[in-house]
Protein backbone atom coordinates (compact mmCIF):
# COMPACT_ATOMS: atom_id res chain seq x y z
CA UNK A 1 0.00 0.00 0.00
CA UNK A 2 2.93 2.48 1.15
CA UNK A 3 4.43 1.80 -2.68
CA UNK A 4 1.42 2.40 -4.51
CA UNK A 5 0.52 5.44 -2.26
CA UNK A 6 4.04 6.87 -3.49
CA UNK A 7 3.07 6.08 -6.90
CA UNK A 8 0.01 7.84 -6.99
CA UNK A 9 1.50 10.55 -5.82
CA UNK A 10 4.00 11.06 -8.63
CA UNK A 11 1.43 9.83 -11.22
CA UNK A 12 1.56 12.98 -12.89
CA UNK A 13 5.41 13.49 -13.45
CA UNK A 14 5.26 9.56 -14.90
CA UNK A 15 2.55 11.02 -17.45
CA UNK A 16 4.88 13.72 -18.35
CA UNK A 17 7.80 11.06 -19.03
CA UNK A 18 5.92 8.77 -20.83
CA UNK A 19 4.38 11.30 -23.73
CA UNK A 20 8.20 12.11 -24.43
CA UNK A 21 10.32 9.52 -23.90
CA UNK A 22 11.20 7.01 -26.82
CA UNK A 23 12.18 4.16 -24.97
CA UNK A 24 9.95 0.88 -23.94
CA UNK A 25 9.45 -0.19 -20.53
CA UNK A 26 10.43 -3.57 -19.65
CA UNK A 27 9.06 -5.98 -17.09
CA UNK A 28 11.13 -8.67 -15.17
CA UNK A 29 10.95 -10.52 -11.61
CA UNK A 30 10.94 -7.15 -10.31
CA UNK A 31 7.70 -5.45 -12.01
CA UNK A 32 6.35 -4.57 -8.99
CA UNK A 33 9.11 -2.55 -7.66
CA UNK A 34 9.47 -1.23 -11.55
CA UNK A 35 5.98 -0.27 -11.13
CA UNK A 36 6.65 2.38 -8.36
CA UNK A 37 9.66 3.94 -9.66
CA UNK A 38 8.86 8.46 -10.13
CA UNK A 39 10.15 7.94 -14.03
CA UNK A 40 10.21 5.81 -17.03
CA UNK A 41 11.65 2.81 -16.95
CA UNK A 42 13.62 2.18 -20.39
CA UNK A 43 15.70 -0.78 -21.57
CA UNK A 44 17.56 -2.83 -19.17
CA UNK A 45 21.58 -2.74 -19.61
CA UNK A 46 21.53 -6.34 -20.04
CA UNK A 47 19.73 -5.81 -23.13
CA UNK A 48 20.64 -6.36 -27.49
CA UNK A 49 24.25 -6.84 -27.91
CA UNK A 50 24.76 -6.83 -24.23
CA UNK A 51 22.44 -9.51 -22.87
CA UNK A 52 25.63 -12.08 -23.63
CA UNK A 53 29.24 -11.74 -22.49
CA UNK A 54 30.61 -13.08 -25.90
CA UNK A 55 27.74 -10.49 -27.44
CA UNK A 56 28.81 -7.77 -25.58
CA UNK A 57 32.82 -8.42 -26.02
CA UNK A 58 32.16 -8.93 -29.56
CA UNK A 59 29.99 -5.87 -30.43
CA UNK A 60 32.88 -3.61 -28.17
CA UNK A 61 35.69 -5.47 -30.07
CA UNK A 62 33.92 -4.59 -33.61
CA UNK A 63 33.48 -0.50 -32.86
CA UNK A 64 36.91 -0.12 -31.47
CA UNK A 65 40.09 -1.23 -33.59
CA UNK A 66 42.14 -0.32 -30.48
CA UNK A 67 40.56 -3.38 -28.07
CA UNK A 68 41.40 -6.86 -28.95
CA UNK A 69 39.89 -9.95 -27.22
CA UNK A 70 42.86 -9.99 -23.99
CA UNK A 71 42.46 -6.50 -23.59
CA UNK A 72 38.52 -6.89 -23.28
CA UNK A 73 38.97 -9.74 -20.91
CA UNK A 74 40.87 -8.21 -18.44
CA UNK A 75 39.08 -4.55 -18.54
CA UNK A 76 35.97 -6.35 -18.04
CA UNK A 77 36.13 -10.12 -17.17
CA UNK A 78 33.56 -12.35 -17.86
CA UNK A 79 32.88 -13.62 -14.20
CA UNK A 80 31.94 -10.42 -12.99
CA UNK A 81 29.65 -9.52 -16.26
CA UNK A 82 28.02 -12.61 -14.57
CA UNK A 83 27.82 -11.19 -11.23
CA UNK A 84 26.30 -8.20 -12.09
CA UNK A 85 23.80 -9.34 -14.50
CA UNK A 86 22.43 -12.34 -11.82
CA UNK A 87 22.09 -9.58 -9.11
CA UNK A 88 21.75 -6.09 -10.53
CA UNK A 89 18.62 -4.60 -12.12
CA UNK A 90 20.21 -1.54 -13.90
CA UNK A 91 18.04 0.42 -16.61
CA UNK A 92 18.37 3.22 -18.82
CA UNK A 93 15.39 5.86 -17.68
CA UNK A 94 14.15 9.48 -18.36
CA UNK A 95 12.70 11.83 -16.23
CA UNK A 96 10.92 15.24 -16.31
CA UNK A 97 13.03 19.03 -15.31
CA UNK A 98 10.57 21.45 -16.10
CA UNK A 99 9.15 21.21 -19.46
CA UNK A 100 12.14 19.04 -20.76
CA UNK A 101 12.78 15.13 -20.78
CA UNK A 102 16.20 14.20 -19.21
CA UNK A 103 17.90 10.39 -19.68
CA UNK A 104 19.64 8.98 -16.77
CA UNK A 105 20.48 5.50 -15.34
CA UNK A 106 19.28 3.85 -12.56
CA UNK A 107 20.80 0.40 -10.64
CA UNK A 108 19.36 -1.34 -7.36
CA UNK A 109 20.17 -4.85 -6.00
CA UNK A 110 17.57 -7.28 -7.27
CA UNK A 111 14.79 -8.52 -4.66
CA UNK A 112 16.34 -6.39 -1.65
CA UNK A 113 14.05 -6.83 1.25
CA UNK A 114 14.57 -5.60 5.01
CA UNK A 115 15.95 -1.68 5.77
CA UNK A 116 16.35 0.60 2.65
CA UNK A 117 19.36 0.79 1.08
CA UNK A 118 21.91 4.21 0.89
CA UNK A 119 21.88 6.22 -2.37
CA UNK A 120 24.75 7.17 -4.44
CA UNK A 121 24.39 9.84 -7.09
CA UNK A 122 26.56 9.49 -9.68
CA UNK A 123 27.81 12.66 -12.43
CA UNK A 124 29.32 11.60 -15.48
CA UNK A 125 31.78 13.51 -16.91
CA UNK A 126 31.95 14.94 -20.83
CA UNK A 127 29.41 17.17 -22.87
CA UNK A 128 26.59 16.76 -24.69
CA UNK A 129 26.77 12.85 -26.02
CA UNK A 130 30.82 12.58 -25.92
CA UNK A 131 31.00 10.62 -22.28
CA UNK A 132 27.57 9.87 -21.65
CA UNK A 133 27.02 6.87 -19.47
CA UNK A 134 27.16 3.82 -21.45
CA UNK A 135 27.38 -0.04 -20.75
CA UNK A 136 31.04 -0.23 -20.48
CA UNK A 137 31.31 2.79 -18.16
CA UNK A 138 28.63 1.98 -16.12
CA UNK A 139 30.40 -1.51 -15.62
CA UNK A 140 33.88 -0.17 -14.59
CA UNK A 141 32.34 2.69 -12.17
CA UNK A 142 28.63 2.12 -11.55
CA UNK A 143 27.68 -1.95 -10.99
CA UNK A 144 30.37 -2.35 -8.32
CA UNK A 145 29.62 0.20 -6.30
CA UNK A 146 25.59 -1.27 -6.62
CA UNK A 147 26.97 -4.46 -5.89
CA UNK A 148 28.17 -3.50 -2.63
CA UNK A 149 24.33 -2.76 -1.94
CA UNK A 150 23.53 0.75 -3.09
CA UNK A 151 20.82 1.83 -4.86
CA UNK A 152 22.33 3.91 -7.73
CA UNK A 153 20.98 7.18 -9.99
CA UNK A 154 22.62 9.47 -12.85
CA UNK A 155 21.54 11.91 -14.76
CA UNK A 156 23.08 11.77 -18.22
CA UNK A 157 21.86 15.53 -18.41
CA UNK A 158 19.94 17.39 -21.05
CA UNK A 159 21.29 17.29 -24.84
CA UNK A 160 23.22 14.37 -24.53
CA UNK A 161 22.62 12.79 -27.56
CA UNK A 162 23.76 13.83 -31.18
CA UNK A 163 20.66 14.91 -32.68
CA UNK A 164 18.10 16.16 -30.06
CA UNK A 165 15.59 18.10 -30.00
CA UNK A 166 16.59 21.03 -27.82
CA UNK A 167 12.85 21.93 -26.88
CA UNK A 168 12.07 18.40 -25.67
CA UNK A 169 15.60 17.51 -24.65
CA UNK A 170 17.36 20.79 -23.70
CA UNK A 171 20.87 21.82 -24.59
CA UNK A 172 23.96 21.16 -22.33
CA UNK A 173 24.75 24.21 -20.81
CA UNK A 174 28.31 22.10 -19.33
CA UNK A 175 27.71 23.55 -15.39
CA UNK A 176 24.40 26.09 -15.98
CA UNK A 177 20.53 24.86 -15.98
CA UNK A 178 21.95 21.41 -16.24
CA UNK A 179 22.62 21.59 -12.39
CA UNK A 180 18.97 21.08 -12.10
CA UNK A 181 19.25 18.03 -13.89
CA UNK A 182 21.33 16.59 -10.64
CA UNK A 183 19.19 18.45 -8.24
CA UNK A 184 16.06 16.83 -9.40
CA UNK A 185 17.38 13.53 -8.44
CA UNK A 186 16.35 14.09 -4.98
CA UNK A 187 13.10 14.30 -5.33
CA UNK A 188 13.00 11.02 -7.36
CA UNK A 189 15.26 9.68 -4.48
CA UNK A 190 12.26 10.47 -2.71
CA UNK A 191 9.51 8.27 -4.00
CA UNK A 192 12.38 5.09 -5.12
CA UNK A 193 11.17 2.05 -3.18
CA UNK A 194 13.79 0.68 -0.74
CA UNK A 195 15.76 3.70 -1.30
CA UNK A 196 16.87 5.50 1.86
CA UNK A 197 16.92 9.08 1.38
CA UNK A 198 18.28 10.16 4.78
CA UNK A 199 21.64 8.01 3.36
CA UNK A 200 22.34 9.73 -0.16
CA UNK A 201 26.32 10.42 -1.29
CA UNK A 202 27.38 12.07 -4.74
CA UNK A 203 30.32 10.90 -6.89
CA UNK A 204 31.33 13.24 -9.97
CA UNK A 205 34.27 12.37 -12.65
CA UNK A 206 35.98 15.27 -14.11
CA UNK A 207 32.83 18.00 -15.15
CA UNK A 208 30.45 15.44 -13.08
CA UNK A 209 33.19 16.32 -10.33
CA UNK A 210 32.43 20.24 -10.35
CA UNK A 211 29.00 19.10 -11.04
CA UNK A 212 28.94 17.75 -7.45
CA UNK A 213 31.02 20.68 -5.88
CA UNK A 214 27.89 22.98 -7.49
CA UNK A 215 25.10 20.82 -6.09
CA UNK A 216 26.88 20.96 -2.78
CA UNK A 217 26.08 23.98 -1.84
CA UNK A 218 22.27 24.04 -3.18
CA UNK A 219 21.57 21.29 -0.63
CA UNK A 220 22.22 20.02 2.79
CA UNK A 221 21.02 16.62 2.35
CA UNK A 222 24.36 14.85 0.91
CA UNK A 223 26.14 13.21 3.73
CA UNK A 224 29.39 12.11 1.90
CA UNK A 225 31.21 12.81 -1.90
CA UNK A 226 33.91 12.04 -3.84
CA UNK A 227 35.26 13.85 -6.90
CA UNK A 228 38.16 12.60 -9.12
CA UNK A 229 39.54 14.31 -12.03
CA UNK A 230 38.23 17.40 -11.44
CA UNK A 231 38.79 21.00 -12.59
CA UNK A 232 38.66 23.20 -9.19
CA UNK A 233 39.55 26.64 -11.48
CA UNK A 234 38.49 26.29 -14.93
CA UNK A 235 40.22 29.68 -15.91
CA UNK A 236 43.19 28.45 -14.52
CA UNK A 237 42.91 25.17 -16.66
CA UNK A 238 41.66 26.98 -19.78
CA UNK A 239 45.39 28.43 -19.62
CA UNK A 240 47.19 24.48 -19.38
CA UNK A 241 44.87 23.75 -21.76
CA UNK A 242 43.26 26.02 -24.06
CA UNK A 243 41.39 23.70 -26.87
CA UNK A 244 39.03 23.57 -23.76
CA UNK A 245 37.39 27.35 -24.79
CA UNK A 246 35.91 25.36 -27.88
CA UNK A 247 34.06 23.09 -25.42
CA UNK A 248 33.49 25.79 -22.96
CA UNK A 249 32.06 28.37 -26.15
CA UNK A 250 29.97 25.62 -28.05
CA UNK A 251 28.30 24.67 -24.30
CA UNK A 252 28.45 27.81 -21.99
CA UNK A 253 25.66 30.69 -22.65
CA UNK A 254 26.92 34.15 -23.84
CA UNK A 255 30.64 32.55 -22.88
CA UNK A 256 32.29 35.50 -24.46
CA UNK A 257 30.04 38.39 -23.26
CA UNK A 258 30.51 36.54 -19.62
CA UNK A 259 33.22 33.98 -19.42
CA UNK A 260 34.89 35.25 -16.22
CA UNK A 261 31.83 35.00 -14.23
CA UNK A 262 30.80 31.82 -16.23
CA UNK A 263 34.19 30.27 -15.68
CA UNK A 264 34.31 31.59 -11.91
CA UNK A 265 30.68 30.13 -11.43
CA UNK A 266 31.64 26.14 -12.27
CA UNK A 267 35.01 26.87 -9.95
CA UNK A 268 34.75 25.42 -6.27
CA UNK A 269 38.07 27.40 -5.58
CA UNK A 270 36.00 30.39 -5.52
CA UNK A 271 32.88 29.38 -3.56
CA UNK A 272 34.19 26.31 -1.29
CA UNK A 273 33.27 28.10 1.76
CA UNK A 274 29.71 27.62 0.31
CA UNK A 275 29.58 23.72 0.43
CA UNK A 276 28.01 22.22 4.03
CA UNK A 277 30.99 22.52 6.10
CA UNK A 278 30.12 19.37 7.84
CA UNK A 279 30.21 17.59 4.04
CA UNK A 280 33.48 15.04 3.83
CA UNK A 281 34.85 15.27 0.87
CA UNK A 282 37.01 12.87 -1.06
CA UNK A 283 39.40 14.00 -3.92
CA UNK A 284 41.11 11.41 -6.67
CA UNK A 285 43.48 12.43 -9.19
CA UNK A 286 46.06 10.62 -11.52
CA UNK A 287 49.94 12.53 -11.02
CA UNK A 288 49.94 12.23 -15.02
CA UNK A 289 46.18 13.42 -15.95
CA UNK A 290 46.68 14.77 -18.94
CA UNK A 291 43.05 16.50 -19.27
CA UNK A 292 42.75 17.91 -15.83
CA UNK A 293 46.17 19.45 -13.85
CA UNK A 294 47.21 17.52 -10.70
CA UNK A 295 47.09 21.07 -9.66
CA UNK A 296 43.04 21.20 -9.69
CA UNK A 297 43.62 18.33 -6.81
CA UNK A 298 46.20 20.06 -5.12
CA UNK A 299 44.36 23.35 -4.55
CA UNK A 300 41.17 22.16 -4.07
CA UNK A 301 42.72 20.49 -1.34
CA UNK A 302 44.50 23.32 0.18
CA UNK A 303 40.97 25.77 0.10
CA UNK A 304 39.47 22.54 2.09
CA UNK A 305 42.07 22.59 4.84
CA UNK A 306 42.12 25.99 5.19
CA UNK A 307 38.28 26.01 5.44
CA UNK A 308 39.19 22.97 8.36
CA UNK A 309 36.36 21.21 6.11
CA UNK A 310 36.55 17.37 6.18
CA UNK A 311 38.51 15.72 2.87
CA UNK A 312 40.73 13.04 1.79
CA UNK A 313 42.79 13.79 -1.25
CA UNK A 314 44.73 10.66 -2.53
CA UNK A 315 47.04 11.20 -5.78
CA UNK A 316 47.56 7.96 -8.33
CA UNK A 317 51.32 7.94 -9.42
CA UNK A 318 51.76 7.69 -13.24
CA UNK A 319 47.47 7.82 -13.20
CA UNK A 320 45.78 9.10 -15.99
CA UNK A 321 42.81 11.20 -16.13
CA UNK A 322 40.01 8.33 -15.75
CA UNK A 323 42.24 6.37 -13.42
CA UNK A 324 41.31 2.97 -15.43
CA UNK A 325 44.32 1.40 -15.42
CA UNK A 326 43.85 1.73 -11.53
CA UNK A 327 40.29 0.96 -11.26
CA UNK A 328 40.45 -1.71 -8.32
CA UNK A 329 42.16 0.48 -6.41
CA UNK A 330 39.78 3.43 -7.42
CA UNK A 331 36.67 1.12 -6.63
CA UNK A 332 38.07 0.00 -3.31
CA UNK A 333 38.76 3.76 -2.18
CA UNK A 334 34.77 4.75 -2.87
CA UNK A 335 33.82 1.45 -0.88
CA UNK A 336 35.37 2.34 1.96
CA UNK A 337 34.63 6.20 1.62
CA UNK A 338 31.15 5.66 1.00
CA UNK A 339 30.97 2.92 3.69
CA UNK A 340 32.19 4.61 6.22
CA UNK A 341 29.67 7.64 5.61
CA UNK A 342 26.54 6.10 4.59
CA UNK A 343 26.61 2.47 5.98
CA UNK A 344 29.15 2.67 8.94
CA UNK A 345 27.72 5.61 10.11
CA UNK A 346 24.42 4.62 10.60
CA UNK A 347 25.14 1.37 12.73
CA UNK A 348 26.54 3.57 15.23
CA UNK A 349 23.33 5.23 15.44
Amino acid sequence: MKLLTRFASFLAVISLVACSATEPVLSDDNSAVHEAVPFKMGRSCFSGTRSSYDDWATSVISKNEHTDLATFYKRFPEAEYETYKNALDCHFIAYPVGDLTIRGVYVRPKGHEGKDLPVLIVNRGGNGPYRAWNFNRLFQRVLPIANDGYVVIGSQYRGSRKGDDASIYGSDEFGGEDINDVLALFELIDQLPGADGSRIGMYGWSRGGFMALMVATKTGRLKAMAVGGTPTDLAAELEARPEMERVFRARIPNYDENKHDALEARSVVHWADKIDADLPILILHGEQDDRVTLNSALELADVLRALQHPHKLVTYKAGSHGLLERNEEVIDELATWFGTYLVEDEKRQ
